[in-house]
């Protein structure tokens, strides 16, 4: 737990309560920290004994007995660098999303006359469906890293990129 130590009399803090919200979650702190110190100091929020602020800087108290100050502003601007940062990642889309697409609109994928199964591109992603006979459940489909598979999505990749281009 965090202890908060309000500033000296004398000095009033500027610091905008929206700003010290995020200063007072340890897990958002330590990772300014981290990125404040290019990840030389890696503390866990545990090892943040305390936060004392003084007019527009925060002095965070580590345990190991060190400290450190930054700017409110800075504490800011490296939270916002931290956010923008992180990838965007989206749910992976469901099997049987990809099935149904696949069957709907895939490219078929065929070795030696035998239709192997289908590429089919979901947003910016390529996947390879293939038909596999289960013992007393029929065909049920599950993705294939087969060789063929990978030389079918890679003819598709590069023809996406000539539409692409073309377009």
């Amino acid at each position: 737990m965090i202890a908060t130590i309000s500033t000296d009399d004398q000095i009033k803090s500027i610091i905008s309560p929206e700003i010290m919200a995020l200063a007072l979650d340890p897990a958002i702190a330590v990772q300014v920290i981290a990125w404040d110190t290019f990840g030389e100091i890696n503390p866990t929020p545990d090892a943040i004994m305390g936060i004392f602020t003084n007019h527009d800087i925060f002095k965070f108290v580590l345990a190991d007995g060190g400290a450190i100050l930054i700017g409110a502003d800075q504490f800011l601007n490296y939270w916002e660098q931290i956010q923008q940062s992180k990838p965007v990642t989206e749910p992976s889309p469901s099997q049987e999303t990809i099935v149904a697409l696949a069957k709907q609109q895939g490219t078929a994928v065929y070795e030696s006359g035998t239709k192997l199964g289908f590429i089919v591109q979901y947003k910016s992603d390529f996947y390879a469906v293939s038909e596999m006979l289960v013992h007393g459940k029929g065909y049920q489909y599950s993705t294939s890293r087969h060789s063929s598979f990978q030389l079918a999505a890679d003819c598709l990749i590069e023809q996406s990129w000539t539409e692409e281009e073309v377009a």
